[in-house]
């Protein structure tokens, strides 16, 4: 597929979330981020003090909705195929990969936090179908893991 990502056409074998099964890939991949996210939570809750409990519930409610927009993903796939997302489906699944393992060493809510909010703006992106604007997003998840 031959697309043209701002000033260049890039031939990619294989574009992110350009069909139903790649938005269904993509959206199991923030599943289990979520699940992760919750597991991480868990452990660090046991290490709460003071006014970290309202910034775990925040942490909490963010997870969910990161879930939730997994779940959307998941369940219509076809309403979230972007035919023109300058990103190979490859290197999408790997750095997601990526930050699901990170999960497992973050040591502080603040760390946590970050990779919750950049997950979850990134699957919010998603539902935009804007391509630019998923890109861009994803491009800053990366830099965070």
């Amino acid at each position: 597929m031959t697309t043209d990502c701002g000033q260049l056409d890039v031939s990619l074998k294989f574009p992110a979330l350009s069909s139903a099964e790649s938005v269904c890939e993509i959206s199991s991949i923030l599943m289990r981020l979520s699940e992760r996210i919750h597991h991480s939570l868990r452990r660090l809750s046991c290490h709460i003090v003071n006014g970290d409990s309202t910034i775990a519930y925040g942490l909490l409610t963010e997870e969910y909705s990161l879930r939730s927009r997994a779940r959307n993903l998941m369940t219509e796939p076809d309403r979230f195929v972007i035919g023109d997302l300058c990103i190979e489906q490859q290197v999408m699944v790997g750095q997601l990969n990526k930050i699901e393992n990170k999960l497992e060493g973050v040591e502080s809510l603040d760390a946590l936090s970050k990779l919750i909010i950049a997950s979850t703006l990134f699957a919010n992106s998603i539902s935009s179908k804007e391509p630019r604007i998923i890109s861009y997003i994803f491009h800053e998840l990366v830099i965070l893991s």
